[in-house]
């Protein structure tokens, strides 16, 4: 549903617009762009904001942009972000399949 694209909007979180079904997506179902470019481009447009947000598909997800952020969930918050629903495996990208974000 188009209700489910609202998730970031109504956080008040800077998002890539998405589009019906895809999301953020179709740059990469096309072949026009790998998903680390689709992702990298979402973080350059919003690169001022400590973090930001796209679609995978209907899942929403965050970039976050800000350094000292990063460390924090990677340290002291880790914990609470173990459920990742949207995997990578190193045959889908050998880069994002070993990122500790992904896993």
């Amino acid at each position: 549903s188009i209700a489910s694209y609202e998730y970031f909007k109504l956080r008040g979180v800077p998002f890539v617009k998405p589009l019906p079904l895809v999301g953020g997506m179709f740059p990469v179902l096309s072949g026009a762009m790998s998903v680390v470019d689709c992702t990298s481009e979402g973080y350059r447009r919003f690169r001022a904001s400590r973090f930001s947000g796209l679609f995978m598909f209907r899942q929403p997800a965050y970039l976050i942009h800000d350094p000292e952020l990063i460390k924090r969930i990677a340290i002291a918050d880790f914990d609470h972000f173990v459920d990742h629903s949207f995997k990578f495996s190193t045959k889908m990208d050998p880069f994002l399949g070993r990122s500790l974000f992904f896993m």
